[in-house]
């Protein structure tokens, strides 16, 4: 059936961000006079915010509550974001092609509103979206469907017609665990892209390949 609706991630799918997040934890913990563990970098990249600030507090002893952290992390990505953070290749034509087609589309991502939205609009790609959901407003994170479900209703498409764009091993899991079909998108800072392709309905390493996939 065609795809009705679209829902997708922002860091690593539509923007080439995840570099602004790759250090993030480890600069928030310096910058407490902490020296951060190998691996901070996931905690950032694969947990979502909520999931990283909770993953502070537990193994760092923090002890400022779960927003408090997060406003700190996001403190240290804004300049990124403001000046370095790109769309990601054939994005913008991949987008206007859906639109065309008359797909209604949404955001849903990990990365706070007063981060995301800003970064869309600078670049251009926030008119394209009907919606933008972020995990903390909705205070969940991609091991779960909610974010998805939450945007499916809003737009009011069809589950099985509506796709989710997501890069991260973890959450593609969670939209074709919940039933939607999935297109994973190439990202460098992914682990697990033998699990994408065995996994995602496609797998696709930039927008102008998304263009020729079936849809």
């Amino acid at each position: 059936m065609a795809m009705q609706g679209a829902i997708f991630d922002m860091d690593g799918t539509l923007l080439d961000s995840m570099e602004g997040w790759a250090t993030a934890g480890q600069r928030y913990l310096e910058r407490r006079g902490l020296v951060s563990r190998c691996g901070e970098a996931d905690s950032l990249l694969y947990q979502g915010m909520i999931g990283a600030a909770q993953h502070f507090q537990r193994e760092y002893g923090i002890t400022d509550d779960v927003q408090t952290i997060i406003d700190g992390i996001n403190a240290e990505v804004a300049a990124f974001y403001a000046a370095q953070a790109t769309a990601c290749n054939g994005v913008r034509e991949f987008l206007q092609m859906l639109k065309d087609r008359g797909v209604k589309m949404c955001v849903a991502t990990a990365t706070d509103r007063c981060l995301a939205q800003p970064t869309l609009e600078r670049l251009g790609l926030m008119p394209f979206f009907d919606c933008l959901f972020t995990c903390t407003e909705l205070k969940t994170d991609k091991t779960v469907p909610l974010i998805y479900d939450t945007a499916t209703a809003f737009m009011g498409t069809p589950k099985k017609q509506t796709w989710i764009f997501e890069d991260a091993s973890y959450a593609v899991r969670t939209a074709k665990t919940a039933g939607y079909p999935v297109c994973a998108v190439y990202d460098r800072f992914e682990k697990r892209a033998e699990y994408l392709k065995s996994t995602a309905d496609h797998y696709v390493r930039d927008y102008y390949e998304a263009m020729n996939a079936a849809f």
